[in-house]
């Protein structure tokens, strides 16, 4: 078996949150200078609460997925799959598009690959995965895969 096959739905949602959580709080909070150094242009107001937002999202995702592990429901579970999937592609696509566009430097690639890592893993359990990941005990399957 191989570690993919041990991974749990629930222990993605997991790793997740405790990813997602602090580095979306780091973003709500960072420094004006801070942000100046990291973005590697001259500071930019409009940039740097467009990258606050995109923090507070980061950090409410953490929450929904911490949550989500203690949902029985197997539709509410794929449905958050589908929309993590979702989410993670275009924001792959969002990203790879500004490198092509600009240099974005080290945390800008780092970005763009955990970005489409998340959506593949996410359609992975949902595609691949469905039925296992998502009936939990106690759970009552709808027979709907979408």
């Amino acid at each position: 078996m191989s570690k993919l096959e041990k991974l749990s739905f629930n222990d993605v949602l997991k790793w997740h949150a405790l990813a997602a959580g602090p580095a979306g709080l780091v973003l709500v909070m960072l420094p004006h200078r801070l942000f100046a150094q990291l973005s590697g242009a001259p500071y930019s107001p409009a940039a740097h609460e467009v990258a606050r937002c995109y923090g507070a999202l980061t950090a409410a995702q953490a929450w929904f997925a911490w949550r989500t592990r203690r949902i029985a429901d197997g539709r509410v579970r794929r449905m958050l799959a589908e929309a993590y999937a979702l989410c993670y592609a275009l924001t792959g696509l969002a990203l790879g598009r500004a490198m092509a566009a600009a240099p974005v430097g080290a945390l800008g690639a780092l970005a763009c690959l955990a970005s489409w890592a998340l959506a593949l893993l996410y359609a992975y359990f949902r595609v691949v995965r469905r039925i296992k990941s998502f009936e939990l005990p106690g759970s009552v399957a709808d027979g709907h895969d979408l």
